[in-house]
This record gives C-alpha cells, structure tokens and sequence, in this order.
C-alpha cells in the first residue's frame, strides 16, 4: 500500500496524492482527507482499517474519484479484477475453479506457475458458495468465503504440489492439504 502514496507522511493540509494506473497509466489522483461517516458512529461508511488509520478509506476514495462516485464502486462495473489492475498497473489473470477440481488443477498450476515466472503476483479468492457443505468445508481448512489471498509461494515436492498463501485480514492460517 505504501508504493500508492506518493508522500508517505501525512501533512496539515490534509492532502493526499495517490498513484493508480487506469488503463495502465500511472496516474496521480490528489484527495483531500475528508471521508464520509455516519453521522451517529462517526466511522466512515464504506471501507475502513482496523484502529486510526486511512489508508484504506484514502485508496478507495482514489478509485471512487476516478470511478465518478462512491455509488460506482458499488455497481457490476467495478469487478476486483479492474481494481487489481487500478491499483498495479499490471495484468490481471482470472481463472474460474468452479469446474471439476480433477481437471482444472493441473491447468490452475501451470497458469499460475507461468504467470509467477512472468513477474505476476497472483492473487486468490474464495467465493461465497451456494451450498453450506463447501462454505463450512473451506471454514475448516482455514479458509475464509468470499476474501482475497495473496499468492506467497508456489513449490513442487516429490508429487506434491503446494501453494503458499496470505491474507492480513484472516486472522487465521491455512491448515488445509
């Protein structure tokens, strides 16, 4: 997130200049800090850190001023995968795992595998499922529904194949095969 900012203290004026990259070009968007809250519990009424910090309120702000609005970020328009790309400038690799687990690992693999190679820093998600089982299933492995991990490592071992994976806002480590 520091790599966004381009001065990394804060000032009295109260002003923020954030780097993002719509259309692959790295463009400067200048935020004052007012975020929006409720009016009854003072915390802003979209994302938010943990404790005192903006960082997270301030890059949404960034993307909301270059989306139009707030409401925009809301909408079937702004994917995460055009976030992704706002937010790195660099391509973004999306690939469907719903299918068959038998017939898409070995092509996940060398996706991922060529993409790492290629200087990509993939990311996963977890989907919120339809079925319980699945949802309760990725629960047990440590895994949350519907939130991102950053891709940390990938290993082959004899047969095996493993993935090393990271998310700050988990609060829990992967315990799965």
């Amino acid at each position: 997130a520091k790599r966004l900012f381009r001065h990394h203290i804060s000032n009295k004026w109260g002003v923020y200049v954030i780097t993002l990259f719509p259309n692959s070009i790295e463009t400067d968007v200048v935020l004052d800090s007012f975020i929006p809250c409720d009016v009854t519990t003072l915390l802003p009424i979209f994302s938010r850190c943990t404790g005192t910090e903006l960082w997270v309120s301030l890059v949404e702000k960034a993307i909301a001023k270059l989306s139009a609005s707030y409401a925009a970020l809301s909408s079937s328009l702004i994917s995460m995968e055009n976030v992704l790309f706002l937010l790195t400038g660099a391509p973004v690799l999306f690939l469907e795992t719903s299918s068959s687990p038998s017939s898409l690992a070995s092509q996940t693999w060398i996706s991922l595998s060529n993409h790492r190679k290629r200087g990509g820093f993939p990311v996963c998600c977890t989907i919120k499922d339809s079925t319980p089982a699945t949802a309760d299933k990725a629960i047990q492995l440590g895994l949350i529904p519907n939130l991102w991990y950053s891709l940390i490592e990938l290993k082959e071992y004899c047969s095996h194949r493993l993935v090393k994976l990271r998310s700050p806002l988990s609060g829990v480590s992967w315990t799965g095969e």
